[in-house]
């Protein structure tokens, strides 16, 4: 009788553990993969972040084939990196992925601007011509009251 027991108790072991490690190669939740600036400056740093990860899982981040560089997940699943945006402006979509006995994917799409020119340049970036000009006003001011002054004595000596 207890031969019969055996068996099934055995076969029962092994699908739990089957069915047990199975299950801790599949993310934690739906998988996602967010930035730090969805339009961020050319050549500006920015974070991905992945979350809902398989625990312990190597995260290959990649853009048109180019990769950007990997991380490994942590106990809850999440990973970070910081790169560099590209440095030409224009759509970029940045997929995040993992293969093995945790096979995942997410991908979020980034605008990388340019900078533009900045305020347009008004007057000269020199304060040598501001200060003759305040210099030659103040020296033109002086002479006209001299003159004026001159003017009064002449008059009130006649």
């Amino acid at each position: 009788m207890n031969r019969g027991l055996g068996l099934p108790i055995a076969v029962a072991a092994v699908l739990w553990l089957g069915v047990a490690s199975a299950a801790a190669d599949y993310p934690v939740s739906a998988p996602t993969l967010v930035t730090s600036d969805a339009t961020p400056t050319a050549g500006a740093p920015i974070t991905l972040t992945v979350s809902g990860w398989c625990l312990s899982a190597t995260v290959v981040f990649t853009t048109d084939g180019v990769t950007l560089g990997s991380a490994t997940t942590d106990a809850a699943g999440t990973a970070s990196i910081t790169i560099n945006a590209p440095t030409s402006a224009g759509a970029f979509d940045v997929t995040a992925s993992s293969s093995g006995s945790c096979v995942a994917s997410a991908s979020v799409s980034m605008s990388v601007v340019t900078p533009g020119p900045g305020l347009p340049r008004t007057g000269s970036g020199s304060t040598i011509s501001g200060l003759l000009l305040g210099a030659a006003a103040v020296g033109s001011g002086a002479a006209l009251i001299g003159l004026a002054g001159l003017r009064r004595r002449r008059v009130v000596a006649s």
